[in-house]
């Protein structure tokens, strides 16, 4: 996890400097979509988390985030889904999701997936890391199957808006 961590915090920019990638698909219909990976149903009366990103949020929020789930207090901005407050901070910057050959929608479903992991199997937050392959590989999915290509037979269509 702390590998993770610290190949992430290398790769984020401060947001000062951030141009923001803009979330074109629609989260509702990205958490459907996990949902729907996962093999999960959404209870629509389990509270969603917000989302929080980077060019609106204070630095000074994710660290007091980072530094409850994660025990650091990190100096950049990165993505994180904060179970404690049903928050997912997410990087914006554009550079980072292009050099990464991502698109921020898919950080988001990374996100999803550890909410989906906490809600609906069990996991407590100190525990997400061991839920990070699955994270990841939920990430790659959506990316794949929505940002590179269609929606699988069944699964929600989250065409970008």
């Amino acid at each position: 996890m702390r590998a993770l961590l610290a190949s992430v915090l290398l790769a984020a920019t401060a947001s000062a400097a951030v141009q923001p990638m803009p979330l074109r698909h629609d989260p509702k219909c990205v958490l459907e979509a996990v949902a729907f990976a996962m093999n999960v149903r959404i209870d629509p009366a389990r509270p969603l988390p917000s989302i929080q990103l980077e060019t609106k949020t204070p630095l000074a929020e994710f660290q007091r985030a980072a530094k409850e789930q994660w025990g650091t207090e990190p100096d950049v901005f990165t993505n994180l889904y904060w179970a404690a407050e049903e928050k997912i901070f997410l990087i914006e910057d554009v550079g980072y999701y292009t050099r990464l050959r991502r698109d921020i929608a898919d950080s988001l479903a990374h996100e999803y997936a550890h909410y989906v992991q906490v809600h609906y199997k069990g996991y407590k937050p100190q525990d997400l890391g061991w839920g990070e392959d699955e994270a990841i590989h939920i990430q790659t999915w959506f990316r794949d199957n929505y940002i590179r290509g269609t929606a699988p037979a069944g699964a929600p269509a989250c065409a970008p808006r």
